[in-house]
C-alpha cells in the first residue's frame, strides 16, 4: 500500500510532462477539470445556483443559497446543518470548522448543502476534509444519509446515476459507480480501485444504456460504460474490458492488493 501511494505521488508531479508531451503526440489531452474536480462537477439540474458548487471563502456559509431554497425543510446554524423530515424527525450535519483552523489541523470537516435530486427527494450535500472531499445525499422522507465519493450524474430518464471519481491526495474505493435513482439509492454497479494507475473523468450519458468517459491518466484515450445483457462492461486502456465486481462488494483483503 505505502508503495502504491508513492507511485500516485510520483504521478501527479509528471503531470505537466505527461501533458505536454500527449499534445505533441496528437493523443487526447487531459482537461484540466480533471484535476480541478477530483469528485467531479455537480450537474446543472441539481445543483442550487450557478455559483454554489464550490466554497468561495471556507465557510459552512457558502450554502445560504440552497438554505433559502429549501428554508422550510433544512436549516443551519453555525456548523450545524439540520434536515426536517417526515413525522417531525431531523436528520444533523455538524461541520466541525474550528479543527479546520488548528495547526496542526484536527478532525477537520465542512458540509455544505449544494443540491437537490427532484426525482428521489434527495439533498446533495458537499463533505469537505483537510486532503479529501466527497458527497452524501440526504432523503428528504427519512433521512438516510447515503455516502458517494463523486457527485451524482442522472442518466436521461433519471432511473439511475453515475459518479465518477480520481483523485492522487486520497484513495477511491471506486473510481466509477452506478446507482439507481432511488430513495435511498441502490449500488447496481462498482468498477473498483484498479492495480494500474488509472483515472477516468465523466463526459456525459448517451441515452440511459451508456455512460461516455475518458481517462486521464496515461494513455489517454475516450471509453465507455456500456449495459450488456448480463450487465454493465467498461471499456479499460489497456484493452481489456471490466464487469466489475459482485454486489455488495467483497471486504478489503488485509494486505498489498496488487502484485
Amino acid at each position: 500500500m505505502v508503495f502504491q501511494a508513492r507511485v500516485r505521488m510520483v504521478g501527479r508531479q509528471v503531470l505537466p510532462l505527461l501533458f505536454l508531451s500527449l499534445l505533441m503526440a496528437g493523443s487526447r489531452a487531459a482537461s484540466p477539470d480533471d484535476y480541478s474536480y477530483p469528485i467531479g462537477k455537480i450537474d446543472e439540474q441539481i445543483r442550487c445556483s450557478q455559483d454554489d458548487s464550490r466554497a468561495t471563502d471556507g465557510s459552512p456559509a457558502d450554502d445560504r443559497v440552497c438554505i433559502n431554497k429549501f428554508r422550510a425543510s433544512v436549516t443551519r446554524s453555525g456548523d450545524v446543518l439540520t434536515f426536517k423530515l417526515d413525522g417531525a424527525k431531523t436528520t444533523v450535519l455538524r461541520s466541525n470548522t474550528k479543527a479546520c483552523q488548528q495547526v496542526p489541523v484536527g478532525d477537520c470537516i465542512v458540509y455544505r448543502l449544494v443540491g437537490f435530486i427532484p426525482g428521489s427527494q434527495q439533498f446533495v450535500v458537499s463533505a469537505s476534509l483537510y486532503e479529501s472531499e466527497y458527497v452524501e445525499l440526504v432523503s428528504r422522507r427519512v433521512g438516510i444519509v447515503t455516502q458517494l465519493e463523486g457527485y451524482p450524474h442522472l442518466s436521461p430518464n433519471g432511473e439511475q446515476f453515475v459518479t465518477v471519481a480520481a483523485s492522487d491526495a486520497w484513495d477511491i474505493e471506486s473510481p466509477i459507480a452506478i446507482y439507481s435513482n432511488t430513495d435511498p439509492p441502490k449500488l447496481l454497479w462498482r468498477f473498483p480501485q484498479p492495480c494500474e494507475y488509472e483515472q477516468y473523468s465523466f463526459d456525459g450519458w448517451d441515452g440511459n444504456d451508456r455512460v461516455k468517459l475518458h481517462t486521464s491518466s496515461d494513455p489517454e484515450i475516450d471509453t465507455d460504460v456500456r449495459r450488456a445483457s448480463d450487465g454493465w462492461i467498461l471499456r479499460r486502456p489497456n484493452g481489456k474490458v471490466s464487469s466489475g465486481t459482485p454486489l455488495p462488494p467483497a471486504p478489503r483483503p488485509a494486505g498489498p492488493r496488487c502484485p
